[in-house]
């Protein structure tokens, strides 16, 4: 669960999406996929990664992985259930988060380790954001940033600044995959 009092401790991408995933969600206990708009959050697009959640049994699909994550991670993970891929099954870190978000209709935040392809990178801060309708959770929207591992407090968002704001093909492509 994420207190109010613990927000100004995120990193400002995190802030910035839990501000607006819980201005959207208003008095519901979260907002459907269909509020999420990729217009008014410009900035965090390259950071999302959307996930499908499968009921029965249990599995999370990844259904969308901004530019920022894929350039972070060693794969492409796209179309492929956390069930199938080593270390992201049942049991793992991210299943039991993912799996708690499920269970308590609640944002999750966590920091991470990091095992990937960019040597820089320390750690990871994530935030993992329900979506759905009348209290079931069909999506989730993890959002991501990654920590340098000389200074926990810079991260690599500055370094991929050229590319954004995102360009309306990404835009458009978050919006075909939220809505499908």
């Amino acid at each position: 669960m994420v207190r109010s009092n613990h927000i100004g401790n995120l990193h400002p991408v995190i802030q910035e999406a839990y501000t607006y995933w819980n201005r959207k969600r208003g008095d519901r206990p979260m907002p459907s996929r269909e509020d999420i708009d990729p217009i008014d959050i410009p900035g965090i697009i390259p950071h999302i990664i959307l996930i499908d959640v499968e009921h029965d049994p249990l599995d999370f699909r990844f259904r969308l992985i901004g530019t920022y994550v894929d350039r972070h991670v060693s794969g492409s993970y796209t179309g492929k259930r956390h069930r199938d891929i080593p270390q992201k099954g049942p049991g793992s870190g991210i299943w039991n988060a993912l799996e708690q978000v499920v269970r308590t209709g609640e944002p999750h935040v966590d920091y991470l380790g990091y095992y990937g392809p960019v040597p820089e990178v320390r750690g990871v801060e994530e935030a993992i954001l329900p979506l759905g309708k009348d209290g079931r959770i069909t999506m989730m929207m993890n959002v991501l940033v990654f920590i340098a591992s000389r200074n926990p407090m810079v991260d690599l968002t500055a370094r991929y600044r050229p590319d954004w704001p995102i360009g309306s093909a990404e835009a458009e492509q978050f919006r075909i995959s939220i809505n499908d």
